[in-house]
């Protein structure tokens, strides 16, 4: 098991992944502003991982900073995948800050694939967390182009209780033939919520072309 407790860690630009796989990081500041993953060339994948807990790991104490995040997909038929304030498979994030303000998820490149997860539980639990992200962006901007864009949101019979989700003016456009674009802001997918607010005033959500669709969920429990 991999242990990160009581520190600071500032992640640079370009860091890759910053995680505990099965294991915990307890009373930790990760600090990772402007971070950036982006995939550039045909079929290329990027994945970048920042504050995040695998296979029953946990986040606990912690906060994540990562403002101004940006996950592109620039390349036809590229990929990318940011993870930022994580738990997967079985994780829990408890007493948690995630703070990522100006998040930006893009495909901008034919049947480009891009996917964000900002304080989000797996599979999992997440219990007195904050997720601060407003102004997040979510956008297909070329045909075909696929995104979907997570925050503070549990999956497969996740949990949210005392979960507090800030999503202010939140975007979501598909603006290309064929693009689908998914915001999840404060939702459980087959999964419960309970003691949880969202604030997501003057959210956006656009479908600007044909066959283009826009889903936008807010508060929603599947």
């Amino acid at each position: 098991m991999r242990v990160f407790t009581k520190v600071g860690l500032i992640a640079a630009l370009g860091l890759s992944s910053l995680s505990a796989i099965s294991g915990e990081i307890s009373g930790v500041l990760i600090q990772a502003d402007r971070l950036g993953n982006i995939a550039n060339a045909t079929s290329a994948a990027a994945i970048q991982d920042i504050g995040v807990a695998v296979g029953s790991g946990r986040i606990l104490n912690s906060q994540v900073h990562a403002n101004d995040a940006k996950n592109h997909a620039s390349s036809r038929t590229g990929s990318a995948s940011q993870s930022i304030g994580v738990a997967f498979d079985g994780g829990t994030l408890d007493r948690v800050q995630v703070h990522a303000n100006g998040a930006l998820d893009s495909a901008t490149a034919w049947s480009a694939r891009a996917n964000q997860n900002i304080g989000t539980a797996t599979n999992g639990r997440m219990t007195d967390v904050t997720v601060i992200a407003n102004r997040a962006w979510n956008q297909a901007l070329q045909d075909g182009a696929r995104i979907t864009q997570n925050i503070g949101a549990a999956f497969n019979g996740g949990t949210l209780e005392r979960v507090q989700v800030h999503a202010n003016g939140a975007l979501n456009v598909a603006t290309s033939s064929g693009a689908r674009v998914d915001q999840n802001i404060g939702t459980a997918t087959n999964g419960r919520m309970t003691e949880v607010t969202v604030i997501a005033n003057w959210a956006w959500n656009q479908a600007l072309a044909e066959d283009a669709r826009a889903t936008q969920s807010v508060g929603v429990v599947r």
